[in-house]
């Protein structure tokens, strides 16, 4: 190729090809297909988690790929807004593998579920009938796959970027090691039900003292003793803190009046908005060789 470009050879001539056609199947859901959802609060984690265009699979699968479905996975997360919503996701999930698998297996793969074989994806998602049904079906599921990545969104609420990789955090913490090894992990994410992912991580098979699964797992070892060392506060005290945000909200010059003394140490935290708006951040306690 490089004494192509430099003029060396003549490109090749006469080659037998007259025309090509490349086709990129779609990877997306159109955005013009949710506008009809805009502002709508109700449903859209679900009805995201079920559009038949998710673009995990591809629009068409080689027969001798394994189809994609909740047997696929090891563990499924998604993003929490709050638990009971991931638990009804579960379900969706549930019922898309449903709806996807013939009619002549159904009743083989989801027993007692005879009632709903004439089901439609998009005439379902308000449907509470169907909702619990696939609920209670999907409770041993989701007992096994995604209860264990709720720990953290328990204790803590709605984190909204984060709380996908809170719920990662708090399924590595769940099991050894020796139990992760080579686990397949399907995650859901999603930004106001505008746009989605749906995609999947390998761990790794390596359990090696050393080796990175292994440090990972030991950098989150305090996890739950960090949740357990919180200070709580009474419901009077919070409300005083969220007036105090909405009274200084886009104020400048700003100095925040809080201290930083009962944050973790190695914790970034605003110390201070200038007549620009610029904010500038401090560490609170460096943490230096380990410690604080």
């Amino acid at each position: 190729m490089s004494s192509m470009v430099n003029g060396s050879h003549d490109w090749p001539q006469n080659v037998g090809i007259i025309n090509m056609e490349i086709y990129f199947p779609s990877a997306f859901v159109e955005q013009s297909e949710l506008e009809s959802y805009d502002g709508v609060s109700a449903g859209k984690y679900t009805i995201g988690l079920g559009q038949t265009r998710m673009g995990f699979c591809s629009d068409n699968e080689d027969k001798k790929n394994m189809s994609c479905d909740l047997s696929t996975f090891d563990a499924v997360l998604f993003h929490t807004p709050f638990c009971k919503l991931v638990q009804k996701s579960m379900a969706r999930l549930a019922l898309n593998d449903f709806v996807k698998t013939s009619k002549d297996e159904r009743l083989a793969k989801f027993p007692g579920m005879d009632k709903f074989l004439e089901v439609e994806l998009e005439k379902s998602y308000f449907d509470k009938e169907v909702e619990k049904a696939f609920m209670t079906f999907s409770k041993d599921l989701f007992e096994a796959k995604t209860k264990p990545s709720l720990n953290v969104a328990t204790n803590v609420g709605n984190m909204y970027t984060p709380s996908l990789y809170g719920g990662l955090v708090s399924y590595l913490c769940s099991i050894s090691p020796e139990e992760l090894a080579g686990k397949r992990v399907g995650l859901f994410s999603y930004g106001s039900g505008l746009v989605s992912s749906f995609f999947s991580l390998r761990i790794s098979s390596d359990i090696a003292p050393m080796s990175p699964l292994s440090m990972l797992k030991r950098s989150l070892n305090d996890v739950q003793s960090r949740l357990e060392s919180r200070t709580k506060i009474p419901p009077a005290d919070f409300e005083a803190i969220m007036q105090l945000r909405e009274s200084v909200h886009h104020k400048s010059p700003y100095v925040p009046v809080a201290k930083p003394d009962d944050l973790f140490p190695g914790t970034w935290f605003l110390g201070s908005v200038d007549e620009k708006h610029r904010r500038h951040y401090d560490l609170a306690k460096p943490i230096q060789n380990g410690h604080a």
